[in-house]
């Protein structure tokens, strides 16, 4: 489903994290119509009755802007983690061959 979001009364990135939120699932879940396997939710209706909270939108922008810190930081994290994985392997393989020394 494709949302058209006024960018004047909100951010996108707010608003994606805000749809993610349990508070917007438990909407979300109450207007389904659940079929066999599957549940759908009425884009007309049942979607624009959702009641989205809209702080001011310099707040939305300073936590989008937070988000993406976040973002980049657990980017780095991940990263550092590889990184300090394959140094164990390699210092593992060298040890167990012999050529690690004190």
């Amino acid at each position: 489903m494709r949302l058209n979001i006024d960018t004047e009364i909100a951010d996108p990135r707010y608003i994606t994290a805000l749809l993610c939120t349990q508070y917007v699932r438990n909407q979300i879940m109450s207007k389904a119509k659940k079929a066999v396997n599957q549940a759908s939710i009425n884009q007309g209706g049942d979607v624009k009755s959702l009641e989205i909270l809209l702080p001011p939108i310099e707040l939305q922008n300073n936590f989008a802007k937070i988000i993406q810190l976040m973002d980049v930081l657990h980017k780095k994290i991940i990263h550092s983690e590889k990184n300090s994985a394959d140094l164990v392997r390699y210092l593992m393989s060298k040890a167990f061959i012999g050529e690690l020394t004190i």
